[in-house]
């Protein structure tokens, strides 16, 4: 993953917790004594191999896994993002965690999407019970067509899902003054805080919609909060519009 990724974040502490080996493969430069996920990710005993852009645009290259395998043999391979047949079923766990803590299913369910396993996984979970509605925290519809493709390899033929594309503030990592102003509010409103790459434009596409009606009136809608926020520890506050 990226110098900030939450993923590489959570498996370090998962390996710290339950005493296993973890290797990062991290795009971009050596550790950086501001960057607080890489710090974090090291404290907890993770081996971090620093990877060059072109070296990291091979991750999905059979070739080049098969490098990884061979040097660093044992492990389990997690693909950037999370996503794959075990995070989907990972996933199908929540749905009844939502419904002991609702005492039943909300109609709606949100859900911020990087690669798209989060939303398959409450699709695969729900088996039609419920709808989920995807906000892509990416720029472009191809996610859609990963989400269908999940899905497939998965068995679930369910279409109780939508994915939103339009609330991506210009792609990935990418935000404005609007965003930002939105998330300050909403954390002194709500006392929940969010962040802008995924968590603050599912909230922003989801306000959006319940102002256009979008929702039957009478609805149960749940947001799901997928964390995110340990890139910034200091706050949104600290953050500023990008150009």
């Amino acid at each position: 993953g990226g110098a900030y990724s939450n993923h590489l974040h959570a498996v370090a502490a998962a390996g710290a917790l339950f005493g296993f080996r973890t290797v990062g493969i991290v795009r971009g430069e050596e550790l950086s004594a501001e960057n607080p996920t890489l710090k974090f990710c090291a404290a907890q005993g993770m081996m971090l191999h620093f990877v060059d852009r072109g070296t990291y645009r091979r991750r999905r290259d059979p070739a080049y896994l098969t490098e990884l395998q061979e040097r660093f043999p044992g492990f389990l391979l997690i693909p950037e993002g999370g996503t794959n047949d075990l995070a989907l079923k990972g996933v199908t766990e929540v749905v009844p965690e939502v419904e002991a803590q609702m005492q039943g299913l909300p109609d709606f369910l949100c859900v911020p999407c990087g690669t798209g396993g989060t939303l398959a996984g409450l699709v695969c979970g729900l088996r039609g019970r419920a709808h989920v509605v995807g906000f892509s925290a990416l720029k472009g519809a191809f996610l859609r067509e990963e989400v269908e493709r999940l899905l497939k390899d998965a068995g679930c033929p369910h279409a109780n899902w939508t994915l939103h594309t339009d609330f991506h503030f210009g792609g990935f990592a990418k935000w404005n003054a609007a965003l930002l102003d939105f998330i300050h509010t909403f954390h002194r409103q709500e006392h929940v805080p969010l962040e802008p790459i995924y968590t603050g434009k599912m909230m922003w596409g989801l306000w959006t919609l319940l102002q256009r009606g979008a929702f039957p009136t009478g609805s149960r809608v749940l947001a799901i909060h997928t964390g995110g926020l340990q890139g910034f520890p200091v706050g949104a506050s600290t953050l500023s519009a990008q150009e």
